[in-house]
């Protein structure tokens, strides 16, 4: 082997080291957010939302926080109504999410079903790029929505 076949050769091993560590490094990046602290509080507060819809008449389908591989910090709280105002309902779901003290929150989705009408309304959001239109709908968060974030 000539110099110039082994500088080839320890150019790729470097490129193949160098990618094995970005790779490394993307999957730990996609692990929780959240502390099994948070995780814990989180979900007690998407059950309390969860039982207020139900004390309203409401199915509540699922009212969850997850946070890990799939699911960065995701709220999630899907209803089932029968001959309900679809729109007035995601919109009151968002804003118990909203001004709840789940956190940290990157995203959340919310789901209602009228299983009358056989319709559904939703809202997705992504607190990265929707909260100032979300802060302008229904004010200030009670929680900083990450980590470090001042409470307002």
């Amino acid at each position: 082997m000539d110099v110039r076949d082994a500088s080839l050769s320890l150019a790729a091993h470097a490129r193949a080291v160098a990618l094995l560590l970005a790779s490394l490094a993307a999957v730990t990046a996609c692990g929780p957010t959240s502390t099994p602290e948070e995780r814990s509080h989180n979900q007690e507060v998407m059950d309390r939302i969860g039982a207020d819809f139900e004390a309203q008449g409401f199915t509540v389908e699922a009212a969850s926080f997850r946070d890990d591989v799939e699911n960065d910090a995701k709220a999630y709280l899907f209803l089932r109504c029968r001959d309900c105002d679809q729109r007035r309902v995601v919109r009151r779901a968002t804003q118990a999410l909203w001004s709840s003290t789940v956190a940290p929150l990157h995203t959340f989705s919310v789901k209602v079903l009228d299983t009358q009408e056989l319709r559904e309304a939703r809202r997705d959001a992504v607190v990265a790029t929707d909260e100032d239109t979300l802060t302008e709908e229904f004010g200030e968060r009670p929680a900083p929505s990450e980590p470090g974030d001042p409470a307002d």
